[in-house]
């Protein structure tokens, strides 16, 4: 666990969450802790942006008007997660906070549908830097989603902590 994962889950701790997921965007990691302790950890794709908050207009603009790598941010913070699912995608875990007028950000299964990203491949590559090229969603593979849905409470709302790129934002954030 990075240092920065480590800080992160001592405040889950102090904020009562014994049960949480994790993503480090910037090691391209989803981890699952139960009791406060890491269990499961796998590669994860994130928003090919390196911000750390959406745009100010994101949430009022409708997805087709979000041009441009400014808004294809997965944003840091303390959020929940509910269990979904799409047509496209399969199972899902829809971040309840992060919604607009047509779009929400989730944890799905990597979307290959641009094969010229190159997802897959690089859902599986040590270079933390090939990790950043959603639109905002986390995309996993289809193992760990499964997992996820094993692992997880069937009902209610599960916490989910993302860590910010910049980690001098940790203690603003969380």
């Amino acid at each position: 666990m990075s240092p920065a994962a480590l800080r992160v889950s001592r405040i889950a701790d102090r904020n009562g969450d014994r049960h949480f997921i994790m993503v480090d965007k910037a090691r391209g990691k989803i981890m699952v802790f139960e009791n406060g302790r890491p269990t499961f950890s796998r590669p994860a794709l994130t928003g090919e942006s390196l911000a750390d908050q959406l745009p100010p207009d994101a949430r009022s603009k409708p997805l087709a008007q979000q041009i441009g790598v400014k808004y294809k941010v997965t944003p840091a913070g303390r959020f929940t997660l509910t269990r979904a699912h799409d047509e496209v995608l399969g199972d899902t875990f829809d971040i309840n906070e992060l919604e607009g007028k047509d779009w929400r950000i989730a944890i799905h299964r990597v979307w290959l549908g641009n094969r010229s990203q190159h997802r897959d491949a690089r859902l599986l590559s040590a270079n933390d830097q090939d990790k950043h090229v959603t639109e905002g969603c986390i995309d996993v593979d289809p193992g760990t989603i499964v997992q996820l849905f094993r692992l997880l409470p069937n009902s209610g709302k599960t916490a989910i902590y993302i860590l910010p790129i910049d980690e001098s934002l940790i203690a603003t954030l969380f």
